[in-house]
Formats: structure tokens, C-alpha cells, sequence
């Protein structure tokens, strides 16, 4: 037997280590596309309402079709990670 047979060695430690790492980065970078999805959709708001002729409440719809979007997308993202740790791909 070596040290990798044993839980809680060196090599468990960096295993997990890294794929904390991993998530950390993962849901970093979901911060940040959420965050710009927002920005996007704010900006393009007003030109929405000056050259569509839609309604308030059709725009409103828009608004939160792209922010259900990210919304789906992080769900999938979780699932992906709970995909990815049952599988052990980091081990």
C-alpha cells in the first residue's frame, strides 16, 4: 500500500484542494457573466424602446427572458459540478 491508498493524505488534500480552486473560479466567472448580462441588457434597453415600437410590458418580458436565461445556465453550472465531484474527475 502507498500514501494515495489512505483518505486524508497529501494527495486527498491536493485533490480537493483543486477542485475548490476549480469551483471558486467557476462561480467567479458566473458572477461576472451574470453581472454583464445585466450591464448588456441595461444598455440595450433604451435603444429597445426607441426603434422597437414595443410596449412597456413586452420589453419587460425581454428584460426577463435574458436575466431567466443566466438563471437556467447557473442551474445547469451546478448540476455540471455535482456531475463532475460524483464522478470523481478531480481525484
Amino acid at each position: 500500500m502507498t500514501m494515495h491508498d489512505f483518505p486524508g493524505t497529501v494527495a486527498d488534500s491536493n485533490s480537493k484542494r483543486g477542485y475548490n480552486l476549480f469551483l471558486l473560479l467557476v462561480s467567479g466567472l458566473g458572477g461576472l457573466l451574470y453581472g454583464v448580462d445585466v450591464g448588456i441588457i441595461g444598455g440595450a434597453y433604451p435603444y429597445l424602446e426607441a426603434t422597437s415600437g414595443l410596449t412597456n410590458a413586452q420589453l419587460s418580458v425581454i428584460v426577463a427572458a435574458v436575466l431567466l436565461g443566466s438563471v437556467f445556465s447557473t442551474l445547469f453550472a451546478g448540476m455540471l459540478a455535482d456531475w463532475m465531484a460524483a464522478s470523481r474527475l478531480w481525484s
